[in-house]
């Protein structure tokens, strides 16, 4: 039986080599599942990549935006700060050069004080005009004697002289408050008592003699000042009083102009009293006063 040997031993080869192909079927399987599974994961990773580098640019972009409107909302506030908002340097409702030359014609304090002012920053606007005007009809009217000034004490030949050097230095001493945001607080406080028609009094003076502690400090350094004021605890009394004047009797104009009408005030006011030792009238009887407010 030789061929059933024959037959027996082919199948066995048969069933063999079947098996064998069956075997390099599955690993040829595994292989090419395994290739398939690291080439997915690569494309998946690839693919991540992409994304993430998208995501990174979308990103990048997004920052660049922002940043370029941030620049120009603060550019635009800026500006806004520059010519919207009534502050010591800054006037909402400027005036034509026209105007601002109309104002200094009417008295040599005007021009004296006209010229330094602008010279170191400041803008004139209608508040600040309103505000020297105030001041000068108070002088007018009635006026008191604070002590000497430095004209009378020999510091300045002519009163004009005296007008430019000390307003110049004032309006440097502003400018600088105002830089430096030093004002912000106290002014918009009393803008905010005007809106009552400063019915509290002892709110306004309150806010007053703030405003007046702020602007002491600096203008007293400037030479001459201590003379003709005296000590400085003196010197933040006239300016308080000069404050609460111009604000009773003029609520609507601190309503309309804050800073602008204060400083208006306040220059022209404290360049009357270091260079002539004038204060409108009242100023007396209100120091008095200011024993019995607590």
């Amino acid at each position: 039986m030789g061929w059933i040997h024959t037959i027996t031993h082919a199948g066995s080869t048969v069933i063999h080599g079947a098996s064998d192909a069956a075997k390099k079927a599955a690993e040829a399987s595994a292989k090419a599942a395994a290739e398939a599974e690291a080439k997915s994961r690569a494309a998946a990773a690839e693919a991540a990549r992409i994304a993430a580098e998208k995501t990174k640019e979308a990103a990048e972009v997004a920052a660049e935006k922002a940043k370029e409107a941030a620049e120009a909302a603060a550019k635009e506030a800026a500006q806004t700060s520059k010519t919207g908002v009534n502050s010591f340097v800054n006037a909402a409702d400027s005036v034509s050069g026209a105007t601002v030359s109309a104002w200094e014609a009417t008295s040599s304090e005007a021009k004296a004080l006209g010229n330094a002012i602008e010279q170191n920053g400041i803008t004139i606007g209608k508040g600040f005009v309103d505000g020297a005007d105030v001041l000068e009809k108070e002088l007018k009217t009635a006026a008191e004697e604070t002590g000497k000034g430095l004209v009378e004490l020999g510091k300045y030949i002519t009163e004009y002289a005296c007008d430019i050097a000390v307003g110049s230095a004032l309006s440097a001493c502003f400018a600088a408050l105002a830089s430096d945001g030093e004002e912000e607080a106290t002014v918009g406080s009393i803008a905010a008592l005007a809106a009552t028609q400063f019915a509290d009094n002892v709110a306004l003076n309150t806010a007053a003699k703030a405003l007046a502690f702020i602007i002491a400090e600096p203008v007293y350094k400037i030479p001459g000042v201590s003379d003709s004021v005296g000590h400085k605890s003196e010197f933040e009394t006239i300016l308080a009083f000069l404050i609460v004047k111009a604000c009773k009797e003029n609520p609507e104009m601190v309503i309309g102009s804050g800073g602008q009408f204060l400083a208006g005030v306040l220059i022209y006011g404290i360049t009357k009293v270091v260079c002539e030792g004038k204060i409108p009238g009242g100023y007396h009887v209100w120091k008095g006063a200011q024993a019995n407010i607590t």
